[in-house]
């Protein structure tokens, strides 16, 4: 299936403790905090993600591509999730994997195209001689932002 068939997301979002599935991957949250101060909160959010390239045919050409659709969808989700909420400072992300020998942690990350094509460069960085997470299902994101007066 080419990506331009695929239903996209819409608002309003919900992803909570049940999979959400899509087409590529599946996604659903794990855990989400949220520190209160006077004038100030931290949300920190736990997401579990699990590809579903091998099942759906993706060849290690069309990886990128597609792990950008995916993350594109994720981002969405992680700013308009209405389970989960998302502070607008201080965004940190970091993704692991069995299969990555250390998390991609991205300390400053918008919720937009550059933030997926920061977080898909350093994913290319660190798997450069590992293509194993083409069929690791063990992907997990954690996400923290803040929200300052």
């Amino acid at each position: 299936m080419k990506l331009k068939q695929l239903r996209r997301l819409k608002l309003p979002i919900y992803v909570g403790k049940k999979w959400l599935h899509r087409y590529f991957y599946k996604i659903r949250l794990r855990n989400n905090k949220i520190a209160k101060g006077k004038s100030s909160y931290v949300c920190a959010s736990d997401y579990v993600i699990k590809l579903k390239f091998n099942k759906n045919r993706v060849t290690p050409s069309k990886f990128l591509r597609a792990l950008f659709f995916v993350f594109s969808e994720v981002f969405f989700i992680l700013r308009y999730n209405t389970k989960a909420k998302a502070g607008k400072q201080k965004r940190r992300l970091v993704l692991n994997a069995d299969s990555l020998k250390t998390p991609v942690n991205l300390k400053r990350c918008p919720l937009n195209r550059k933030g997926v094509e920061l977080l898909l460069s350093e994913i290319e960085r660190t798997i450069q001689s590992n293509e194993s997470l083409l069929v690791d299902d063990t992907l997990q994101i954690y996400f923290c932002s803040c929200k300052l007066p």
